[in-house]
């Protein structure tokens, strides 16, 4: 419900910064044009930006990474838990 209500609210949020830019009479078509298209671009970059592992490939090693940590965790086995007789 939560994921919900913020997507209703991220697109609500772009559609009156859409018309606010398209309603604005002191800016030129090229002015309403580069500011959407900004609108789009710098998110995007932002997003590349942040989530290089993604991007190079790096997420596959990273989860081999996790496996030998939990290779070295002792295992619990139905004997060492609480209430077993």
């Amino acid at each position: 419900m939560v994921v919900f209500f913020f997507s209703v609210m991220a697109i609500w949020v772009f559609i009156v910064i859409f018309g606010d830019i398209f309603h604005r009479r002191d800016l030129s078509g090229g002015a309403k044009a580069g500011s959407c298209l900004l609108i789009f671009v710098i998110p995007l970059i932002w997003a590349l930006w942040a989530s290089p592992p993604l991007l190079t490939g790096m997420l596959p090693t990273l989860g081999a990474f996790r496996d030998d940590r939990a290779a070295d965790r002792p295992r619990l086995i139905s004997s060492d838990r609480v209430g077993n007789n």
